[in-house]
């Protein structure tokens, strides 16, 4: 459509397939409805879109879970506000300066729903879960059914990995109720921080909360 060859009608029309093309949606999710200024996910592709605008400058929406939402349509999902520390991977004794600072900190209420078939895997140094890393936030009645969380990064010694869970890979001065994980739960990383629900949960309030989750930190 360049120099205006193209209507109006026929952009808005483009526009409209690319929003509903298969690829698109998976990697960039359609937006949910939005009620009194919390985001209504509905179906995978609002929690994909909700994954990518945390990832691209508004970590801090509020949320809720407005169905079940069955995720086997994502092959591989993209956490929430992907978290990588500053640290010295290769092993030459300092930073490598590429930390990713992104933190979650809106209120995320599941509603009773349940997440079903969620696959992560995260091979760059993220910590890995729905959230990567969550602080000062609220994450409640959330449950999962069947979830793979894999973290497959290593220190340069190759013995310390990075943190992982379902729900998050490391919740920091938050609030986590009511939620569960049950059914075929897999969580895999050589980092100690590795559990069914948070891989590590610092400085915060989790209460009525469980995973049947029976795995030790193991290698993938």
């Amino acid at each position: 459509f360049e120099s205006g060859s193209g209507t109006n009608e026929q952009v808005e029309e483009l526009i409209e397939r690319m929003l509903n093309d298969d690829i698109y949606k998976v990697i960039r999710g359609h937006e949910p409805e939005q009620v009194d200024g919390v985001y209504q996910l509905a179906d995978a592709y609002n929690l994909v879109w909700f994954s990518y605008q945390s990832n691209n400058g508004r970590p801090n929406l509020n949320a809720v879970l407005a169905n079940d939402i069955d995720m086997s349509v994502i092959a591989n999902f993209t956490p929430i506000t992907r978290h990588r520390d500053n640290i010295d991977w290769d092993g030459d004794g300092t930073a490598d300066g590429v930390g990713i600072g992104t933190v979650y900190s809106g209120t995320f209420d599941g509603q009773g729903h349940v997440i079903r078939n969620l696959t992560i895997i995260v091979e760059d140094g993220c910590e890995a879960g729905l959230f990567s890393r969550c602080q000062n936030a609220t994450l409640k009645n959330i449950g999962f059914e069947n979830a793979t969380v894999k973290n497959t990064r290593t220190y340069a010694d190759e013995t310390t990995g990075v943190r992982a869970g379902v729900l998050a890979g490391e919740a920091y001065k938050c609030v986590v109720q009511n939620c569960y994980s049950v059914g075929n739960i897999v969580v895999e990383t050589i980092h100690v921080q590795c559990n069914g629900l948070c891989g590590e949960a610092a400085s915060s309030s989790v209460r009525n909360c469980y995973t049947t989750f029976e795995g030790a930190a193991v290698s993938s």
